[in-house]
């Protein structure tokens, strides 16, 4: 199969029928769905009609099937679902992050270490006494 001058018409056609079949079960709005694998169907459409000028081996054609099927597998599993209200909630928090982040480069950049800019001491200290504690970076 795998030299068959067909093999590459196999491959076509269990991406057609893995990205219909992607939609069942999953929580990603139709419409969405949709929209993430319309830039997938145009390039297979895109191959297909090229498929004589530009002419693939089939390791090739196996290493783009595996690229589609995880693209696919990615849209169905990894889409963030999150309304305007809950995003705006987090933009904040991302700030924050963002800013502690940069605050630590330059700190390492200065040559200071990672465990320098913990709370490391008084963690372990409070870990010792009983009491309870969070190991934070002090940026």
């Amino acid at each position: 199969m795998w030299n068959s001058r067909y093999y590459p018409r196999l491959l076509l056609v269990v991406v057609i029928l893995a990205v219909p079949l992607s939609f069942i079960g999953s929580s990603v709005p139709l419409i969405s769905a949709v929209l993430l694998h319309a830039l997938t169907v145009v390039g297979l459409v895109a191959l297909v009609l090229l498929r004589r000028k530009f002419t693939f081996s089939n390791l090739s054609y196996t290493l783009i099937f595996l690229f589609i099927c995880l693209h696919i597998l990615g849209a169905r599993y990894f889409f963030v679902v999150a309304t305007h209200k809950q995003l705006e909630e987090l933009l904040p928090i991302a700030e924050q992050v963002q800013l502690k982040e940069r605050r630590l480069l330059e700190g390492m950049s200065k040559g200071v270490s990672l465990l320098e800019m913990l709370n490391f001491e008084e963690h372990c200290a409070a870990i010792r006494g009983g009491k309870a504690s969070k190991l934070e970076f002090r940026v």
